[in-house]
């Protein structure tokens, strides 16, 4: 994977390699940088090549900055709120419910 000065990269990128996992995170404050369709789209291009899973998260640092761009989100990523730390908001695609539930109609 190439990166250039021009590609818009999120606030952290992390790799868990126990679970070959690489993690997309942006700090989102003031202004939109929330994990939306087209910026997700413009990851997986720049990714295209990487074999590990891939996590998308919007981090906020409180409930009410997260409403104001709570509708950019797309489904399949994941929302972290500082102010509540142990906890993340999944939007699940499917894939998510699919590896708890022990219904296989899901």
């Amino acid at each position: 994977m190439t990166i250039t000065k021009q590609d818009d990269m999120p606030d952290i990128i992390q790799f868990d390699e126990e679970k070959n996992w690489l993690f997309f995170v942006d700090a989102v404050t003031t202004d939109n940088k929330a994990m939306s369709s087209n910026r997700v789209y413009k990851l997986n291009d720049l990714t295209k090549n990487v074999t590990t899973g891939k996590i998308y998260v919007s981090a906020y640092p409180d409930f009410e900055t997260y409403k104001k761009f709570a509708k950019e989100i797309v489904w399949g990523t994941h929302v972290w709120i500082a102010s509540v730390p142990d906890h993340i908001i999944h939007f699940d695609n499917g894939n998510l419910l699919k590896r708890f539930c022990k219904n296989p109609n899901i």
